[in-house]
């Protein structure tokens, strides 16, 4: 798919201000007035002065999208004109032949999405979403965003929509209600200069999860999701960790598709590869692990990356990912003889013994604490510096009298 630049003009209302020289006194010249043509055209004062400006795809005279769960639906969409002489067709088509619906708008549409969660969404030029149900009934009135879209996806029940101006967003379509209010990728591209216009890092991918959380990876290698609990973006996958982590999988050997952590880390290691910095960055560690100080920092960058891991798959609710990150952290802690947090850990999981039982939260992630907690003291049960820690947890879980028994 080919992209139009994003757009620096700015509209001719602009006013102004002319410097003033006091030293040397000019004679006021009449002014010329413009001569305004019938159809100019209006520049939308938002994309001009926006601090984000990203691509837009470029205008295709037909382009077909093929449902993920039928690959017998295909959404046909032939741009007419973009006015009301020659409208744009869109048709839901079965078989390639049988039609199911079929629409006309007098706009030109850029992008398409849908055919999973019943419903399709064609977005136009200038900024106009149309959502239709499978038998071609309007689900929403048209939405209007003000500006062109540079990525429309879906995902089940869930729309996702990016503007030129960097907006995100996003939409439960069954409960027909916004997720968040409108966020900004202007955290993530932003530049330390404000006042000049610079090149950010490039989008790789815009996405939303099967959960509804939007997904955003960048052409430095990171990896961000949107926190819709926090309102903000949090990274998820960074070429730090690929730098100094024992647990990062550089070969992608173990990537499991259907795990976002796993998918941004992917990203990253494609991106690592296409700018060559793979052979740089070993021989940065090597000669930063020589120097006085940093011994420890492939250890602590290790935890740090399992630790970010733990947070990110219990916040998309990935259950099993979660679990097996969790042991094999609390193992690490272990290993390494940090005491403090991993009886921080066991408190959390063990939760209050006679004040506010009521208010405690027994479950994480789906899973019983108590029963997590079992698990994680019989995995770390053969290191004997955190022994007692262990017996004396194990003691408030009735472990050893079950054992006796």
């Amino acid at each position: 798919m080919e992209f139009d630049v994003p757009s620096y003009s700015a509209p001719k209302e602009l006013k102004r201000k002319e410097e003033f020289d006091p030293e040397q006194p000019q004679k006021k010249r009449r002014e010329i007035e413009a001569v305004e043509f019938i159809g100019s055209v209006v520049i939308n004062p938002s994309t001009s002065f926006a601090k984000v400006r990203i691509s837009t795809p470029k205008i295709r005279s037909f382009f077909a999208l093929k449902s993920p769960n039928d690959e017998t639906l295909s959404l046909d969409v032939r741009n007419g004109s973009g006015n009301e002489q020659k409208p744009t067709r869109i048709t839901l088509l079965k078989n390639e032949s049988k039609q199911i619906f079929v629409d006309f708008i007098p706009k030109l549409a850029g992008l398409a999405t849908g055919g999973e969660g019943e419903f399709w969404a064609v977005s136009t030029t200038d900024g106009v979403l149309y959502v239709y149900s499978d038998s071609g009934r309007r689900i929403f009135p048209p939405i209007v965003l003000g500006t062109p879209l540079s990525f429309l996806e879906s995902k089940g029940k869930y729309l996702l929509a990016v503007t030129s101006i960097g907006e995100v967003f996003a939409w439960d379509v069954a409960a027909k209600k916004a997720l968040f209010e409108p966020a900004s990728l202007y955290p993530l591209l932003s530049r330390s200069n404000p006042d000049l216009l610079t090149r950010a890092e490039n989008l790789t991918l815009c996405g939303i999860s099967s959960s509804g959380t939007p997904i955003v990876t960048l052409s430095n290698g990171s990896g961000y999701l949107f926190d819709r609990d926090m309102e903000t973006w949090t990274l998820v996958s960074d070429s730090w960790w690929a730098f100094g982590s024992q647990y990062w999988d550089s070969r992608d050997e173990k990537t499991n598709g259907g795990n976002i952590v796993n998918l941004l880390e992917r990203k990253t290691n494609d991106e690592i590869v296409r700018r060559g910095r793979g052979k740089f960055l070993q021989k940065m560690a090597k000669t930063m692990l020589m120097k006085e100080g940093y011994e420890n920092l492939e250890k602590i960058i290790s935890l740090a990356h399992l630790e970010n891991r733990i947070l990110i798959s219990k916040k998309l609710n990935e259950k099993t990912e979660f679990k097996n990150y969790l042991i094999i952290y609390c193992k690490r802690i272990s290993e390494m003889d940090y005491k403090a947090k991993l009886i921080e850990i066991f408190q959390e999981l063990l939760g209050p013994q006679s004040e506010n039982k009521e208010e405690w939260d027994s479950k994480i992630c789906s899973f019983d604490k108590h029963d997590l907690l079992k698990e994680i003291i019989f995995a770390c049960a053969n290191i004997r510096s955190v022994q007692r820690i262990l017996i004396e947890f194990a003691t408030s879980l009735g472990i050893l009298d079950q054992i006796a028994l």
